[in-house]
């Protein structure tokens, strides 16, 4: 895992930049091999590193003409897409992050119709001056955001924002009930208030000059299923298709573990990482 934090500044506010470097201090759990910022003009950036892909080539914010890039997770189809741009597009690094800004400079938005994984991502467009926000399609990784007149602020966490006194620590009591009896609270709304948790399988346009938003879904759940009448077809499919997602699931640079229960399901898992 990895943490994100991007404050964009509106009116009557101004960098405390020792103030936003506290990110590093905050964020370190969650990325504790590097750290790196970018600062223009009205936008910070900051991105606490765990490597895992190209951990020589792949620090963040990665930069390339103009689009900055942050992100937190992992595109497991990443090889996939490379060979699929690999005539249209020269590519520097080994990294899954390399990859997500190449698809973004040739698609726009509709990158993220393209990858699959488990991410949160913040693109900064200095081109278009324009902030692109996206989720993963059930929320694996975590991203939140916080707004008032004077800036917007998307973390990885809530508490980093109210040690760094963006954020106030107010109980929603509306939502006191629902974390009781749940464990958490479901929704946008949190038991902070007026901090948003970043909605799943979600893209998010903001326009840095007037500051308007345009969200959408880029991803529905489909009840899609097929009729298979022959057991040697059905097994073979599941063959192949448990392969290759185990196998684009567990690409990585770094030492490789499984939490193994000794059920069938892990057992299989287990079985074919060997």
């Amino acid at each position: 895992m990895c943490g994100l934090f991007c404050l964009i500044k509106k009116k009557n506010f101004s960098f405390d930049k020792k103030n936003l470097l506290k990110t590093r201090a905050h964020l370190n759990h969650r990325g504790p091999d590097d750290f790196n910022t970018f600062i223009f003009d009205n936008i910070f950036i900051s991105h606490s590193r765990l490597e895992i892909i190209d951990k020589d080539n792949g620090q963040q914010p990665m930069e390339e003409n103009g689009i900055v890039l942050i992100f937190n997770g992992e595109i497991t189809n990443y090889l996939e897409l490379k060979r699929e741009l690999k005539n249209k597009i020269k590519f520097n690094t080994n990294s899954d992050t390399e990859v997500i800004l190449k698809l973004y400079k040739i698609y726009g938005k509709s990158f993220v119709k393209k990858i699959r994984g488990f991410f949160s991502i913040i693109i900064f467009d200095k081109n278009k001056n324009l902030l692109i926000v996206a989720r993963d399609f059930v929320g694996f990784k975590p991203l939140y955001y916080y707004e008032d007149s004077s800036k917007i602020v998307f973390c990885s966490e809530i508490r980093p924002l109210i040690k760094m006194n963006i954020l106030k620590f107010d109980v929603n009591k509306e939502k006191i009930n629902e974390y009781i009896v749940f464990g958490y609270v479901a929704g946008e709304d949190k038991l902070i208030k007026n901090i948003k948790e970043f909605p799943i399988s979600t893209i998010m346009e903001i326009n840095l000059k007037n500051f308007k938003k345009i969200k959408e879904k880029y991803w529905h759940p489909v009840n899609k299923s097929e009729i298979i009448t022959k057991e040697k077809y059905a097994l073979e499919k599941f063959e192949y298709m448990l392969k290759k997602i185990i196998d684009q699931w567990s690409r990585t640079d770094t030492k490789l573990g499984l939490f193994q229960s000794g059920g069938i399901d892990s057992t299989i898992i287990a079985a074919n990482l060997k």
